[in-house]
């Protein structure tokens, strides 16, 4: 069973399509993560992304900030 028809959305640049359900998955995604903010991760990656499945991160300084962690690890 498929969420939503890729190819029936209009095409739109700078658009994405995002189930409504998204905020619900945020939650169960950081409660298994125990602690670690892994729903802001998965969005940072997921908006970075195009159609084709591709992500190109050019400062990974930035999409760790983005994705919440605030300080390097140690």
């Amino acid at each position: 069973m498929e969420t939503w028809d890729r190819n029936d959305r209009p095409r739109n640049d700078g658009f994405i399509t995002v189930p409504r359900y998204l905020p619900l998955l945020g939650v169960l995604m950081d409660e298994l993560s125990k602690g670690s903010p892994l729903s802001s991760t998965y969005l940072a990656l997921w908006f970075r992304g195009s159609d084709e499945g591709l992500i190109e991160i050019r400062d990974k300084t930035v999409l760790a900030l983005e994705s919440g962690f605030a300080s390097a690890r140690g």
